[in-house]
């Protein structure tokens, strides 16, 4: 299935960050990146984004990317061919004011049916569950920014 856009989590790029910062204290590339990261999000958070030099954030980062040292951890290597295979993806947030640069809406949006599945064990029938997903993907639409911007 094609998508519009996309937007790798940086609240979970972080989060793993730091976990290999603790792994491996003497590099420094997680620092770095994370330092990267930190400051793109605080830039887009307080500068209008046509205002950001998103191509410099992103040069940056592909410069972070050819790195590559075997002296670093195996799970640091991993990370960095990982972010290489996926790169227009780490900040396409910079480039698209409707893009968030975490995937915490599309988690708080699962999250009520994870917890139907879980506290009833299952949906007893195909149409039961249909109608729930229906129901909640309506409602989730109709308190969307976008959707509220749209039929003011």
């Amino acid at each position: 299935m094609a998508v519009a856009d996309h937007q790798i989590c940086l609240a979970h790029i972080l989060r793993e960050l730091t976990f290999l910062k603790e792994l491996d204290t003497k590099q420094t590339w997680s620092s770095e990146l994370t330092e990267l990261i930190r400051e793109s999000i605080h830039k887009r958070k307080t500068e209008s984004w046509e205002n950001i030099d998103s191509n410099s954030f992103l040069n940056k980062f592909k410069n972070l990317l050819t790195i590559c040292d075997d002296n670093l951890h195996q799970k640091i290597i991993a990370l960095i061919k990982s972010l290489t295979k996926y790169k227009e993806f780490v900040f396409k947030f910079l480039f698209d004011p409707d893009v968030p640069y975490e995937n915490n809406a599309s988690e708080r949006a699962v999250r009520n049916l994870k917890v139907k599945q879980k506290v009833s064990g299952m949906f007893k029938f195909h149409t039961g569950a249909n109608a729930y997903c229906q129901i909640h993907s309506i409602t989730q639409t109709a308190t969307t920014k976008q959707f509220q911007k749209h039929i003011n």
